[in-house]
């Protein structure tokens, strides 16, 4: 049975720590670099500006592990280049790096958007009997190999 918190007006809530928490998972200062980065990359070289959500139309997931990847190996040359790898690293904020994050975090979860949609893969599943079956089978086949001959020529031999 959960417990049940008592808050100082007298309100009570079953506990919630068995809750996901969403508020504690994210940060809103890097969420925010995330929707300012996002806001510029809607602006179209032609000067047309692209819907917020026009990735959820569908981009391959090809295409965002490959985007992926250019991003990463940039990221990586920016993280050396600064110094953050060492044990004192840079103190200054370098935008390209966080905008560098910003595109893996967008292909990250492009990929996983589409992976999300397809349908989820159902387990076979074995009954009891067929089970006992199987188990049966396995004796069959170790008494057989047994009878064959030697125990040092049969089942297992050189194990």
């Amino acid at each position: 049975m959960a417990s049940t918190r008592v808050f100082a007006t007298g309100a009570t809530r079953n506990d919630d720590s068995e809750r996901i928490d969403p508020e504690g998972f994210l940060s809103p200062k890097v969420m925010a670099e995330f929707f300012a980065y996002m806001h510029k990359n809607r602006f179209r070289s032609n000067g047309e500006i692209r819907a917020s959500d026009n990735w959820q139309l569908g981009i391959t997931q090809q295409a965002y592990a490959k985007s992926l990847s250019r991003h990463y190996w940039e990221f990586f040359d920016a993280h050396r280049s600064q110094g953050n790898h060492q044990d004192e690293p840079s103190p200054y904020r370098n935008q390209h790096l966080i905008d560098l994050c910003c595109a893996g975090m967008f292909n990250f979860m492009g990929y996983m958007f589409e992976e999300l949609k397809k349908p989820t893969r159902q387990a076979p599943t074995v009954s009891e009997d067929d089970l006992k079956r199987m188990f049966q089978r396995t004796q069959l086949l170790e008494d057989s190999y047994r009878d064959q001959g030697d125990e040092d020529e049969g089942y297992g031999a050189g194990v």
